[in-house]
């Protein structure tokens, strides 16, 4: 399992993003001062995937950095 956050994108947004590229990330609220993160999971069946998983979760980051902070989906 792996979760990361971020101080400078919107994870949300990032999440999003990958949806619309068919990668399926959770998202996990913050809790008792947590920061909310985006959470996967990750084993030996899904390596062959790394390499176009990270291409596309960069691209899905440059994008929400565009997005507006304030911005929130419907």
């Amino acid at each position: 399992l792996i979760a990361f956050t971020s101080d400078t994108v919107n994870v949300f947004h990032v999440i999003d993003e990958m949806k619309e590229r068919d990668w399926y990330v959770q998202q996990q609220l913050g809790f008792l001062g947590s920061k909310e993160n985006i959470h996967l999971c990750v084993t030996p069946g899904t390596s062959a995937w790394v390499d176009p998983f990270l291409t596309d979760l960069r691209a899905c980051v440059e994008t929400a950095k565009a997005i507006p902070a304030d911005h929130s989906a419907d």
